[in-house]
């Protein structure tokens, strides 16, 4: 919920259950747990900066991945996500001569 503050042209988000002002403020999170770093994404995206502890290795590689991942961007979110569930796709008959020598 938005309101005006007395003589200001813009909007202070308040709480909407007993109308004080909100402020942002930064900080860090501790995810003692990481898992696949979903907490530490989610703290990324919202400006938080994160301390994840993972021990397993698997789990370690997954977060690695998602960051990457996050900190490409949309498209390369969306190329991995369809190689993830594709796999390698043959090109096809249209490209399949690609690069070979004539």
């Amino acid at each position: 919920m938005l309101s005006p503050l007395p003589g200001d042209d813009h909007h202070q988000p308040t709480c909407p259950h007993c109308g004080h002002l909100l402020e942002y403020r930064p900080g860090r999170i501790l995810d003692p747990f990481a898992g696949t770093g979903t907490t530490g994404e989610a703290a990324w995206r919202e400006g938080f900066s994160a301390v994840l502890i993972e021990r397993e290795a698997a789990y370690q590689a997954d977060i690695r991945r998602r960051m990457k991942l996050a900190l490409g961007g949309h498209d390369e979110r969306k190329r991995e996500s369809i190689k993830a569930r594709h796999g390698d796709v043959e090109a096809g008959p249209l490209f399949s001569n690609l690069g070979a020598a004539e």
